[in-house]
């Protein structure tokens, strides 16, 4: 939206929670609307966070909401994490990143767990967390 003769548009400042649709994640989401920042949700259900943000805009209408479809049991790779960042948020002004994000097991010794269940352990609780803070970094240093 353009600004009205005389004012001046400012650039909305981004928040970008993982999993912030559900649990403390979305309790994150919350506080950082009450703070005024922009809202991202990166998450695997679309119309779950969409639900989420619904909500937000009715508690905070003026602050500006994103939902970034992400299952990061799904992706492995920086080059996977740069196409989704490049495509979904490249032109976002991030300031806070909250990496929530995360898959529990039931409690069981390493060996007896299936590698499939380790693999997507590891891929949601460590990679997402060090990729998308590289990411960011990088984006934020060039600002």
């Amino acid at each position: 939206m353009a600004a009205a003769r005389g004012e001046v548009e400012v650039e909305p400042i981004w928040a970008v929670v993982t999993g912030g649709s559900d649990g403390v994640g979305l309790a994150m989401v919350h506080e950082m609307a009450s703070q005024g920042f922009a809202v991202c949700i990166m998450a695997r259900n679309l119309e779950k966070m969409q639900r989420c943000l619904e909500e937000i805009k009715g508690l905070y209408p003026s602050v500006q909401t994103k939902a970034v479809v992400c299952d990061f049991s799904e992706v492995s790779t920086m080059a996977e994490y740069r196409e989704i960042v490049e495509r979904d948020m490249a032109t976002m002004n991030v300031a806070v990143l909250m990496l929530n994000a995360g898959v529990w097991e039931q409690n069981a010794p390493l060996h007896m767990k299936e590698d499939k269940n380790v693999e997507t352990t590891i891929r949601v609780n460590g990679l997402h967390v060090i990729y998308l803070t590289k990411i960011f970094e990088e984006m934020m240093l060039k600002r």
